[in-house]
C-alpha cells in the first residue's frame, strides 16, 4: 500500500512539474507573439506614413521628372 501512495505522489508531482513547465512556455510564447505584433504594427504605421507622403508629393509635382525623382525616392525607401 506503500509502494502505491508512493507512486501516486511522485505521478501528482511530475504533473504538477509537467502541467508548470507548459505554463511558462506558453508565457513565453505569447510574449513572442505580441513582439512579433508590435513589429508588425510598427512596420505597418511607418508604411502607410511613408505612401502617404509620397502621394502627398506627387499631387503637389509640378513636372514629370520630379514625379520620376518622388516616386523613385518612394520606391528606394520602400525597398530599404
Amino acid at each position: 500500500m506503500a509502494d502505491i501512495q508512493k507512486f501516486g505522489e511522485e505521478f501528482q508531482r511530475a504533473s504538477k512539474d509537467g502541467f508548470d513547465a507548459s505554463v511558462r512556455s506558453f508565457g513565453e510564447v505569447s510574449k513572442g507573439f505580441q513582439a512579433i505584433g508590435a513589429t508588425i504594427v510598427d512596420y505597418a504605421k511607418k508604411s502607410f506614413e511613408d505612401g502617404t507622403r509620397a502621394f502627398e508629393q506627387l499631387v503637389g509635382a509640378k513636372s514629370f521628372e520630379q514625379v520620376c525623382e518622388i516616386q523613385s525616392q518612394y520606391a528606394k525607401k520602400a525597398f530599404d
